[in-house]
């Protein structure tokens, strides 16, 4: 057993900055015997007690599982080599701990190592965090990377780590740019090979903790740790380089994908996942606003959301959607509004994010339909369209609740669409299609929303039944000027007359593009060309839609 004490000419800034910090542990490894700088410390973390800590390695590795240790350690084939593991520690006690582990070798004979620095962390809380959210669904199901709260959770410990370590590192965006034209020109199959392939490139670079997630359809984000203190950013370029750079190989051959990129740093000033995702969308979309994260993506907590319900403070604005023959008016979607403590009138998405991590989105969407119901006993005359969460839809009771009031209108229900996105049909098409029949059966129609995004096919549109498909805007902004997007939307429109569907092009806001939409046979607009969402609208005599009806 080694005589001497540990010395902190034996540490690295990263060891000395760790022994400093409540909880981390550190200790020499000299041929399988172990000396702690802190005695204190290590009873603490690993619950020996007083006296009993263990003198050998293999005395503490006993109550190590779910690692891969010894093969760790092999490769340490030189001074100064390191690596970093997590696993599961059993105290004494039973309980059970995550700890991450960072080895680095100090000497050795030949490429085998015989004096160790070992820096332990209990990191319970992060992994717990990670582990709940991936618990709640959150992994994409093309390419395994977690998404939606299991990608905020990542970046959250990115910050938390940061912060507790001073240390800084990096938040990456990579955006497919033209992902609508890998779809249209190669398929669903072959664009789900590509997004699979981009996430093993990341993968390959990235080494636990750091990590990869898929944040939208056409959006990877990857999060990078800094070594000693400082964020590594030359390696975004390498991971750029890994990712953008080789062509992706498919079955007809080589293709080349197009990427928007963009980078920030993470410190402990960073706020939260929320403002850090935000800064970065506003970066990779070379945005020049000025908003704050505070102003566009406020965290409600479920006070809010009741408070806000109690108060009356849930909203409707109507935006007109009109024929593209004529540009009369054929019926309206009703869009939540929020009105704040201080009297603003603002979109009410942020809201409906967090009702939707906190459960209770259902209570929006009844609330819209309640308010809706209102107004179509008040105006005969108009017809609306309503967006239905995938919570309400999959959620039994919530879903009851909502037939029943759709069932409560009688024959008012003929001036009402329900509206469900692509991708929240796509997660569970046969729980969509039997909705889709219980509301088509009390005279309601039936849309899907943001059509394309998602890249569906139309067998499932047809399982689904539905009346009306509403062209995503990503496909529909700027049309007139982009050829790959023309060839797209034609070709939904071609296909939905076939089967008797009807189509609606949102984000309409040029002439041009509403001429273009025109031609290809598209049935109705949206947009602010026609009118933006108002609390007020100019309400026609008598709409298109229930012109049609009756």
């Amino acid at each position: 057993m080694p005589s001497a004490p540990v010395h902190m000419t034996d540490m690295d800034c990263a060891a000395r900055m760790a022994l400093d910090l409540t909880g981390a542990v550190c200790a020499i490894i000299d041929d399988g015997c172990i000396t702690f700088e802190s005695i204190s410390a290590a009873e603490a973390l690993f619950g020996f007690d007083a006296g009993d800590a263990p003198k050998t390695v293999n005395a503490l590795a006993a109550n190590m599982t779910g690692m891969e240790r010894d093969a760790a350690l092999q490769t340490l084939r030189f001074d100064g080599s390191k690596y970093r593991i997590p696993y599961t520690y059993t105290r004494p006690d039973g309980a059970k701990i995550t700890l991450e582990e960072h080895t680095r070798r100090l000497s050795g004979e030949g490429e085998r190592a015989t004096k160790l620095l070992i820096v332990w962390r209990d990191i319970s809380t992060q992994a717990a965090r990670i582990d709940d959210a991936l618990r709640h669904g959150s992994r994409c199901t093309v390419t395994g990377l977690p998404k939606g709260a299991a990608a905020s959770t990542a970046v959250q410990t990115l910050i938390d780590v940061s912060a507790r370590f001073g240390m800084s590192g990096a938040l990456m965006a990579f955006k497919i740019a033209d992902i609508d034209r890998l779809y249209i020109e190669h398929g669903q199959t072959a664009l789900n090979r590509i997004l699979r392939e981009i996430s093993l490139r990341m993968s390959d670079v990235l080494d636990a903790p750091e990590f990869a997630a898929r944040v939208s359809h056409d959006t990877f984000i990857a999060g990078l740790y800094g070594e000693d203190g400082s964020a590594d950013l030359s390696r975004f370029g390498a991971l750029m380089t890994q990712i953008t750079d080789p062509p992706f190989i498919l079955p007809r051959g080589a293709v080349r994908a197009a990427f928007d990129t963009a980078h920030i740093t993470i410190d402990d000033n960073s706020a939260d996942a929320r403002a850090a995702l935000f800064s970065l969308k506003q970066k990779l979309d070379g945005s020049d606003a000025q908003e704050t994260p505070r102003d566009i993506d406020n965290v409600f907590t479920a006070d809010d959301i009741l408070s806000a319900l109690e108060e009356q403070r849930i909203t409707l604005a109507y935006q007109p959607i009109v024929d593209a023959r004529d540009a009369s008016v054929h019926h309206f979607e009703a869009l939540l509004r929020l009105t704040l403590p201080d009297g603003r009138r603002v979109s009410a998405w942020p809201l409906i994010d967090a009702a939707e991590r906190l459960g209770l989105v259902h209570l929006l969407d009844k609330r819209a339909l309640d308010i809706a119901t209102q107004m179509l006993a008040a105006r005969h005359d108009i017809a609306l369209a309503l967006n239905i969460s995938a919570a309400t839809l999959q959620n039994a009771d919530a879903a009851r609740d909502y037939i029943a009031a759709l069932n409560a209108l009688g024959p008012q229900a003929a001036q009402l669409t329900i509206e469900l996105t692509e991708t929240v049909a796509l997660d569970d098409p046969s729980a969509a299609g039997a909705f889709s029949g219980r509301v088509r059966a009390l005279g309601c129609r039936f849309a899907v929303d943001d059509f394309g995004a998602g890249h569906t096919s139309f067998q499932n549109l047809l399982a689904i039944e539905a009346d009306q498909i509403k062209i995503d805007g990503s496909f529909v902004r700027d049309i007139a000027l982009t050829p790959h997007k023309q060839v797209f939307v034609k070709m939904i429109v071609d296909m939905a007359q076939t089967f008797d569907v009807k189509t609606v092009a949102e984000f309409v806001t040029n002439d041009a593009d509403a001429d273009m939409l025109r031609r290809f046979g598209v049935d109705y607009l949206q947009g602010y060309l026609y009118g933006a969402p108002v609390a007020t609208p100019d309400w026609p005599l008598r709409s298109a839609r229930l012109a049609e009806t009756g």
